[in-house]
C-alpha cells in the first residue's frame, strides 16, 4: 500500500512531466493551463475544464485550436488543464486527510 508521501511524490512528478512533455503548445500556455489561470484566448476553456467540463463547447475548443495552431496543440491544452484540475482536487483532498489525521485521537 502506498503512503501519503509516495502519493505526493507521484503528484509532483505528474506536474513536472506534464509541463515538460510537449511539442505542440507553448510552455507558458501549459503552465497557465495546469494552474487553471489563463486569461488569454483559451482561458474560458481552461476555466470550464476546471469547474464545469460538461459546459465545454465546440467554440471553446476551436479557440484553443486557433490559439495553438493545431488540433494537437489544442489537445495538449485540454489535457494539461484537465490534469491541473485533478491535481488541484488532489491537493485539497491531501490537506483534508492530513488535517483529519492530526485531529484524530
Amino acid at each position: 500500500m502506498s503512503t501519503p508521501r509516495e502519493h505526493e511524490a507521484l503528484a509532483v512528478e505528474l506536474r513536472r512531466a506534464t509541463l515538460a512533455a510537449s511539442a505542440f503548445s507553448a510552455d507558458e500556455d501549459r503552465r497557465l493551463a495546469i494552474a487553471g489561470s489563463h486569461d488569454g484566448a483559451v482561458g474560458v476553456l481552461i476555466s470550464k475544464l476546471a469547474e464545469e467540463s460538461f459546459r465545454v463547447t465546440d467554440a471553446d475548443v476551436e479557440r484553443a485550436r486557433t490559439h495553438t495552431g493545431s488540433d494537437k496543440g489544442a489537445f495538449e491544452i485540454v489535457l494539461t488543464a484537465s490534469i491541473g484540475a485533478g491535481l488541484k482536487r488532489w491537493d485539497i483532498a491531501s490537506r483534508v486527510i492530513e488535517e483529519a489525521a492530526h485531529e484524530a485521537p
